[in-house]
Protein backbone atom coordinates (compact mmCIF):
# COMPACT_ATOMS: atom_id res chain seq x y z
CA UNK A 1 0.00 0.00 0.00
CA UNK A 2 1.45 3.32 -1.06
CA UNK A 3 1.16 6.56 0.91
CA UNK A 4 1.75 8.63 -2.25
CA UNK A 5 -0.80 10.02 -4.62
CA UNK A 6 -0.51 9.22 -8.25
CA UNK A 7 0.92 11.75 -10.68
CA UNK A 8 -2.39 12.58 -12.33
CA UNK A 9 -4.10 13.42 -9.03
CA UNK A 10 -1.32 15.90 -8.07
CA UNK A 11 -1.48 17.49 -11.55
CA UNK A 12 -5.24 17.87 -11.16
CA UNK A 13 -4.86 19.62 -7.77
CA UNK A 14 -2.27 22.03 -9.19
CA UNK A 15 -4.53 22.83 -12.19
CA UNK A 16 -7.38 23.64 -9.81
CA UNK A 17 -5.19 26.28 -8.09
CA UNK A 18 -4.05 28.59 -10.88
CA UNK A 19 -1.44 31.02 -9.80
CA UNK A 20 -2.10 34.65 -10.49
CA UNK A 21 0.72 36.99 -9.71
CA UNK A 22 -1.63 39.88 -9.13
CA UNK A 23 -2.53 40.10 -5.52
CA UNK A 24 -1.56 36.57 -4.48
CA UNK A 25 1.43 35.52 -2.51
CA UNK A 26 3.46 32.67 -4.05
CA UNK A 27 3.93 31.03 -0.64
CA UNK A 28 0.22 31.23 0.08
CA UNK A 29 -0.49 29.67 -3.31
CA UNK A 30 1.90 26.77 -2.55
CA UNK A 31 0.41 26.39 0.90
CA UNK A 32 -3.10 26.00 -0.58
CA UNK A 33 -1.82 23.36 -3.00
CA UNK A 34 -0.03 21.47 -0.22
CA UNK A 35 -3.09 21.62 2.04
CA UNK A 36 -5.27 20.20 -0.75
CA UNK A 37 -2.69 17.46 -1.46
CA UNK A 38 -2.58 16.57 2.24
CA UNK A 39 -6.41 16.51 2.37
CA UNK A 40 -6.48 14.27 -0.65
CA UNK A 41 -3.88 11.98 0.98
CA UNK A 42 -5.90 11.85 4.19
CA UNK A 43 -9.08 10.97 2.29
CA UNK A 44 -7.21 8.27 0.37
CA UNK A 45 -5.76 6.90 3.62
CA UNK A 46 -9.17 6.90 5.34
CA UNK A 47 -10.68 5.15 2.34
CA UNK A 48 -7.99 2.52 2.42
CA UNK A 49 -8.25 2.08 6.19
CA UNK A 50 -11.99 1.66 5.91
CA UNK A 51 -11.37 -1.11 3.41
CA UNK A 52 -8.78 -2.99 5.43
CA UNK A 53 -9.80 -6.40 6.67
CA UNK A 54 -10.39 -6.90 10.40
CA UNK A 55 -9.76 -10.10 12.33
CA UNK A 56 -13.43 -10.97 11.94
CA UNK A 57 -13.20 -10.36 8.19
CA UNK A 58 -10.16 -12.62 7.98
CA UNK A 59 -11.93 -15.29 10.04
CA UNK A 60 -14.95 -15.11 7.72
CA UNK A 61 -12.70 -15.36 4.69
CA UNK A 62 -10.89 -18.36 6.19
CA UNK A 63 -14.21 -20.00 7.03
CA UNK A 64 -15.41 -19.41 3.47
CA UNK A 65 -12.15 -20.81 2.14
CA UNK A 66 -12.49 -23.86 4.41
CA UNK A 67 -16.06 -24.35 3.26
CA UNK A 68 -15.00 -23.98 -0.37
CA UNK A 69 -12.15 -26.44 0.21
CA UNK A 70 -14.52 -28.94 1.81
CA UNK A 71 -16.93 -28.58 -1.12
CA UNK A 72 -14.08 -29.08 -3.57
CA UNK A 73 -12.88 -32.07 -1.55
CA UNK A 74 -16.38 -33.59 -1.62
CA UNK A 75 -16.62 -32.95 -5.34
CA UNK A 76 -13.22 -34.55 -5.93
CA UNK A 77 -14.18 -37.52 -3.77
CA UNK A 78 -17.39 -37.91 -5.76
CA UNK A 79 -15.45 -37.72 -9.02
CA UNK A 80 -12.91 -40.28 -7.81
CA UNK A 81 -15.71 -42.57 -6.62
CA UNK A 82 -17.38 -42.27 -10.05
CA UNK A 83 -14.08 -42.98 -11.78
CA UNK A 84 -13.45 -45.90 -9.44
CA UNK A 85 -16.96 -47.27 -10.11
CA UNK A 86 -16.42 -47.00 -13.87
CA UNK A 87 -13.00 -48.61 -13.54
CA UNK A 88 -14.44 -51.49 -11.52
CA UNK A 89 -17.21 -51.95 -14.11
CA UNK A 90 -14.62 -52.00 -16.90
CA UNK A 91 -12.51 -54.43 -14.87
CA UNK A 92 -15.51 -56.76 -14.41
CA UNK A 93 -16.33 -56.52 -18.12
CA UNK A 94 -12.71 -57.26 -19.06
CA UNK A 95 -12.63 -60.18 -16.62
CA UNK A 96 -15.85 -61.56 -18.11
CA UNK A 97 -14.41 -61.22 -21.62
CA UNK A 98 -11.18 -62.88 -20.54
CA UNK A 99 -13.06 -65.76 -18.91
CA UNK A 100 -15.18 -66.17 -22.05
CA UNK A 101 -12.07 -66.22 -24.23
CA UNK A 102 -10.40 -68.64 -21.86
CA UNK A 103 -13.43 -70.96 -21.96
CA UNK A 104 -13.46 -70.73 -25.75
CA UNK A 105 -9.74 -71.54 -25.91
CA UNK A 106 -10.21 -74.45 -23.49
CA UNK A 107 -13.04 -75.78 -25.67
CA UNK A 108 -10.84 -75.49 -28.75
CA UNK A 109 -7.96 -77.26 -27.01
CA UNK A 110 -10.33 -79.99 -25.78
CA UNK A 111 -11.59 -80.46 -29.34
CA UNK A 112 -8.01 -80.65 -30.62
CA UNK A 113 -7.18 -83.11 -27.81
CA UNK A 114 -10.20 -85.24 -28.69
CA UNK A 115 -9.20 -85.30 -32.37
CA UNK A 116 -5.60 -86.09 -31.47
CA UNK A 117 -6.68 -88.93 -29.15
CA UNK A 118 -8.96 -90.28 -31.89
CA UNK A 119 -6.09 -90.11 -34.39
CA UNK A 120 -3.80 -91.77 -31.86
CA UNK A 121 -6.32 -94.60 -31.28
CA UNK A 122 -6.74 -95.02 -35.02
CA UNK A 123 -2.97 -95.08 -35.56
CA UNK A 124 -2.54 -97.54 -32.69
CA UNK A 125 -5.22 -99.80 -34.23
CA UNK A 126 -3.51 -99.57 -37.63
CA UNK A 127 -0.11 -100.26 -36.10
CA UNK A 128 -1.50 -103.26 -34.20
CA UNK A 129 -3.12 -104.57 -37.43
CA UNK A 130 0.17 -104.12 -39.29
CA UNK A 131 2.02 -105.77 -36.41
CA UNK A 132 -0.42 -108.73 -36.48
CA UNK A 133 0.06 -109.11 -40.22
CA UNK A 134 3.83 -108.88 -39.79
CA UNK A 135 3.71 -111.50 -37.00
CA UNK A 136 1.49 -113.69 -39.17
CA UNK A 137 3.83 -113.32 -42.13
CA UNK A 138 6.83 -113.97 -39.87
CA UNK A 139 5.10 -117.09 -38.46
CA UNK A 140 4.18 -118.29 -41.93
CA UNK A 141 7.76 -117.70 -43.15
CA UNK A 142 9.11 -119.46 -40.08
CA UNK A 143 6.69 -122.34 -40.64
CA UNK A 144 7.72 -122.42 -44.29
CA UNK A 145 11.42 -122.63 -43.41
CA UNK A 146 10.67 -125.22 -40.78
CA UNK A 147 8.81 -127.29 -43.39
CA UNK A 148 11.69 -126.86 -45.82
CA UNK A 149 14.22 -127.99 -43.19
CA UNK A 150 12.06 -130.92 -42.20
CA UNK A 151 11.60 -131.88 -45.84
CA UNK A 152 15.34 -131.67 -46.44
CA UNK A 153 16.04 -133.62 -43.27
CA UNK A 154 13.48 -136.28 -44.11
CA UNK A 155 14.72 -136.45 -47.62
CA UNK A 156 18.25 -137.00 -46.31
CA UNK A 157 17.04 -139.64 -43.89
CA UNK A 158 15.14 -141.61 -46.50
CA UNK A 159 17.82 -141.19 -49.03
CA UNK A 160 20.33 -143.02 -46.92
Amino acid sequence: MSIFLDKNTIKQIIKEHKYSEIGENYELWLEKILIDIIKELREEQEYRNSHLATKEDIKLILEKMDLRFELLQKEMNTRFENINTRFEAMQKENNARFELLQKEMNTRFENINTRFEAMQKENTARFEAIEKRFNTITWVIGLGFTMIFLSVALFNVFKN
